[in-house]
């Protein structure tokens, strides 16, 4: 295979599974109870910026990157920017996820994806009649509260450790619909033993949260308690040929 079309290979694989936070391929809508019904008072934490170093490993193929999350709020609205550069191929992903904060913790009102050489696909939250509009097909789908983006899962995740941290004691499992692309999917998230990770600014003690979809796509997020509980580490694969690993290397206070 010529190094050209290995990389347009890649680019391929890449683009619809790597974001900032969680990345979730469209499947059919999927009938599940919400974590909603479980989850306490969130806390949120301070605005910040998060810069991340980046591997991607393709077959035999591997580049290297850099992604970097902005999370800001005030006591009622949030807002979440991602933006995904890699080696060779530049700015691949940026998306932004904006909306309010409920009695149980993030509520996305809209959620926009930019890829690379693609329009940008915009989904909408209509919370008045529980459904989601997504642009790039133009359907329409009931939802039901609890659900999130594949941004502000992460986010809500932080929130809710800080509020109660018994919810990711080793063990637990959360579940949630996220929306995709052009549809809603069941995740499924266990807490594992908590760790330390070695990185670039040090040692840092993490609690890791490893969800899983049907098709066996796996999501892990390692959140630092010491460290307002914000993801330090994220790793994404589709249980194939392709590995997208995201590790801090910069904390900056907003």
């Amino acid at each position: 295979m010529q190094p050209d079309n290995h990389l347009a290979r890649l680019l391929k694989r890449l683009l619809p599974l790597v974001c900032s936070l969680v990345l979730v391929i469209a499947s059919p809508y999927t009938q599940a109870k919400a974590a909603s019904a479980s989850l306490s008072t969130v806390f949120l934490p301070p605005p910040v910026t998060l810069e991340y170093a980046v591997r991607v490993k393709y077959t035999a193929m591997s580049l290297g990157g850099r992604s970097s999350i902005e999370w800001d709020h005030t006591d009622k609205t949030y807002t979440v920017k991602t933006r995904v550069n890699c080696n060779m191929l530049g700015t691949i992903l940026i998306t932004t996820s904006e909306g309010r904060i409920g009695q149980q913790g993030l509520k996305p009102d809209l959620f926009t994806e930019k890829r690379r050489n693609r329009d940008e696909a915009r989904t909408v939250f209509d919370w008045n009649n529980k459904t989601l509009t997504f642009s790039a097909s133009g359907h329409t789908l009931p939802f039901k509260e609890g659900i999130q983006d594949r941004d502000s899962i992460v986010w809500q995740f932080v929130s809710l450790a800080r509020a109660n941290p018994e919810k990711l004691a080793a063990g637990r499992t959360l579940s949630f619909m996220l929306s995709s692309k052009n549809g809603i999917n069941q995740w499924d998230f266990t807490a594992k033993e908590a760790e330390t990770l070695l990185t670039q600014l040090g040692e840092i003690k993490t609690v890791c949260l490893i969800g899983q979809d049907k098709k066996g796509k796996t999501i892990e997020v390692w959140l630092a308690p010491d460290m307002n509980w914000y993801p330090i580490k994220l790793i994404f694969s589709d249980n194939k040929d392709l590995r997208l690993e995201q590790i801090i290397k910069k904390i900056t206070p907003r």
